[in-house]
């Protein structure tokens, strides 16, 4: 999935508020020491031990703007984790820094991502980075991560491209983000063609012949789910009717939509950001071509409260696809970390929040079994193999990918968002 500028400690503790924290816990957690200089314009070291801890973990993630919640959640997620872990990491002790990766207006700027890695990368205490939250930042973001040999854990980033080619990646992906050749990237939300290969492997149950795609042409995110759909279905036997960029400023879609109509498209996929103006091309589609023709998107159609306030009654019946276990799945030791988080802030988890949480624990179990320097916690990450973990038993493939992936698909239902099912291995 998908942006970046980073916010002061303030502003951090009181969006925090917003998400349910306890404030005053955090705030005298979070004033012992200040973040490493390159990274300034974060948080405090979130941590609770004595002294100084041994060595950091960061978090980038959106704090402000439209995917506020998820980056509130996600900091809320690390905190739970390090809290029940008593901020150990075998024998040393760990402390977090959250910095912020959005901007008021949702802009994706390459050149402050770009700042933002180096940022990173000169924190040298700060031996792994969860996020960013974007595949468009962290594209910018990789190769001066991958320079200093940081660790970076992707719970979001889908793109397929960070970590492997496929059709419609260019020639140069992935080695341009690994310039010294090693990985030092993992994520654990299945890449953007997965999700399509779900939402085709449906549309074929559905008995659909024909789909239209439609993209928003803002960054590789959009392009590249929309490529994964087009090519997935293509290999079904599903005749893609239509591919083409919808403008994410325009003011009206009767045109595409009757374009759409005319092409007698089952279904029709769109692939990009809810903010890309998509309620209002939501609306039109719906208006032109009935409650006959099925939508379907991946997860940068979310937050649903986002879609449900922009798209209106015409998100009803879409299916989203979203790389994330859904919480009426977690057993075990994520419906413990599900019964925590909701004690700690009233909520339930978002999107993925669950993912920021198995990313924290992942991270801790590299640094427990390292020497304590980033190439080794790298090396220890990528070795990993996790039983019984928040979101089950997984570890990662030669390209960073996690496995086995697994796609749950929700279907937007009087306004909320509703567990349609669960696609492994798509």
């Amino acid at each position: 999935m998908r942006r970046l500028a980073i916010a002061t400690a303030i502003a951090v503790a009181a969006l925090a508020a917003g998400c349910g924290a306890d404030t005053a816990h955090d705030r005298a957690a979070t004033a012992s020491a200040p973040p490493p200089r390159a990274l300034a314009n974060c948080s405090s070291i979130f941590y609770e031990g004595a002294g100084r801890p041994d060595v950091l973990i960061a978090s980038d993630m959106p704090l402000q703007g439209t995917y506020a919640n998820d980056g509130l959640q996600g900091t809320k997620a690390v905190q739970i984790v390090l809290r029940e872990r008593g901020f150990k990491a075998g024998a040393r002790t760990v402390g977090y820094v959250s910095c912020d990766g959005a901007s008021p207006r949702d802009d994706i700027s390459p050149a402050k991502c770009r700042s933002a890695g180096r940022a990173y990368a000169a924190a040298r205490d700060v031996v792994g980075l969860i996020g960013p939250f974007f595949s468009s930042c962290a594209a910018q973001m990789m190769p001066a991560l991958n320079r200093a040999g940081l660790l970076e854990v992707g719970p979001s980033t889908t793109y397929v491209g960070l970590t492997r080619s496929g059709p419609g990646i260019p020639h140069d992906q992935p080695a341009a983000f690994r310039p010294t050749g090693r990985l030092t990237f993992v994520r654990l939300a299945a890449p953007d063609d997965l999700q399509g290969r779900a939402q085709v492997s449906l549309a074929r149950r559905r008995g659909e012949r024909t789909a239209y795609v439609l993209y928003d042409g803002v960054d590789a995110y959009g392009l590249g789910s929309a490529s994964g759909f087009r090519d997935a279905a293509r290999k079904a036997g599903i005749a893609v009717v239509g591919f083409e960029r919808w403008n994410p400023v325009a003011s009206d879609y009767r045109a595409l939509a009757q374009r759409v109509a005319r092409s007698g498209a089952d279904g029709v996929f769109l692939g990009g950001y809810v903010v890309s103006n998509a309620g209002t091309l939501i609306r039109q589609l719906r208006k032109t071509l009935g409650d006959g023709v099925t939508l379907m998107a991946t997860e940068g159609m979310l937050p649903i409260t986002v879609l449900r306030a922009r798209a209106g009654d015409a998100a009803e019946g879409m299916l989203i696809t979203l790389s994330a276990i859904p919480k009426e799945r977690l057993q075990g030791p994520g419906a413990d970390f599900l019964a925590a988080f909701r004690k700690a802030t009233s909520q339930d988890p978002c999107c993925y929040t669950v993912h920021v949480a198995q990313a924290t624990e992942a991270l801790l179990d590299a640094i427990a079994a390292s020497d304590g320097t980033r190439a080794s916690v790298t090396a220890a990450m990528l070795e990993l193999h996790v039983k019984g973990g928040i979101i089950g038993d997984f570890t990662f493939d030669a390209n960073g990918d996690v496995t086995p992936p697994l796609v749950s698909v929700y279907r937007v239902t009087n306004g909320q968002q509703t567990l349609f099912g669960v696609v492994r291995n798509p």
